[in-house]
């Protein structure tokens, strides 16, 4: 249960509310546009459904690779997001 309780902890502190703002406001110049994305499609989401991932992907022309994580694979996987990261540094 303390492994559990630290991760609860972290993701607290470092992941903050979502603003209104954030949902409404329009991107004027969208970075996916001119750099390379990556993104990492979790199969198990149960927050937002991996067909909607794969096309967010898709849309933006971003290297995607799929694992079979839940919403929050950085906490599931660390070690696989790493490896994601690390290849998009390397591009």
């Amino acid at each position: 249960m303390g492994s559990v309780r630290r991760l609860i902890e972290c993701a607290a502190a470092t992941q903050g509310p979502t603003s209104g703002a954030a949902l409404t406001g329009v991107a004027t110049s969208p970075a996916w546009r001119t750099k390379p994305s990556w993104f990492i499609v979790a199969n198990r989401d149960r927050s937002i459904p991996p067909d909607l991932e794969q096309a967010m992907a898709a849309r933006i022309s971003a290297h995607s690779i799929a694992l079979k994580t839940c919403h929050v694979a950085m906490l599931d996987l660390p070690f696989k997001v790493a490896d994601v990261i690390a290849d998009a540094a390397g591009e």
